[in-house]
């Protein structure tokens, strides 16, 4: 890009893809880690419905504080303790949800380190598209925990509806946790194809600007 001109395609689409990048980052990190992946939701058709709620490392719990002003319910999510059976789909979704940190981290390290030390002529590289394709991919396969028997025949709301007397479904429905998800990995998938699109312009730049002789050949100086 030439002195003086405004920001080109290849910077407006390298910022749009940050943004994407750490909003999906964000997403994923509030959908994974809490307890409202999925809900079972009463089918009693009262007003206020009870519901009763799984993430894929938390499952969600009510505490009862008791007081002169009345009784007070607290939610709050708790890990699932070590005796309880994981299926394969459950464990799944888990493998891939540590998959997509992982990524994601590498992602946020990756954008950090590249705009401290990148070439200020360099805005895109050629890596960071596959890794939020992939990164989306694997945010995407942690939903294999719809299939899980966290979701279907849930031994554990069964017991909770016989008790109270509440009637739950068999099947659960996704609730914030997971709608966050699917978010994230669109949001990863929209960073891949904007990076893919700052990285094809910024090539074409630099080849226009060596047509234009505004930019030396790589191989000048060999």
């Amino acid at each position: 890009m030439a002195a003086g001109e405004g920001p080109s395609t290849a910077m407006k689409c390298a910022a749009l893809q940050s943004v994407f990048a750490i909003t999906a980052f964000i997403l994923m990190w509030i959908g994974s880690l809490n307890c409202t992946f999925i809900e079972f939701v009463d089918t009693s058709g009262t007003d206020k419905p009870m519901s009763i709620k799984f993430g894929l490392w938390f499952f969600q719990s009510w505490t009862a504080v008791f007081s002169v002003s009345g009784t007070y319910l607290f939610e709050s999510c708790h890990y699932y303790p070590e005796s309880i059976d994981l299926d394969d789909s459950w464990k799944t979704a888990r493998l891939f949800s540590v998959i997509a940190f992982v990524l994601g981290i590498i992602i946020l390290i990756g954008l950090c380190v590249s705009a401290c030390t990148r070439d200020i002529s360099r805005v895109t590289y050629g890596w960071e598209a596959p890794l939020y394709l992939l990164t989306g991919l694997c945010q995407g396969f942690t939903l294999f925990f719809l299939n899980s028997k966290a979701c279907k025949g849930n031994l554990w709301v069964q017991l909770k509806g016989d008790i109270t007397g509440v009637t739950f479904p068999d099947t659960c429905s996704i609730s914030k946790g997971a709608k966050l998800t699917i978010s994230a990995m669109v949001f990863f998938f929209a960073a891949g194809v904007t990076a893919f699109v700052a990285h094809k312009a910024e090539k074409k730049e630099i080849e226009d600007d060596e047509r234009a002789g505004l930019r030396e050949p790589l191989n000048h100086n060999v």
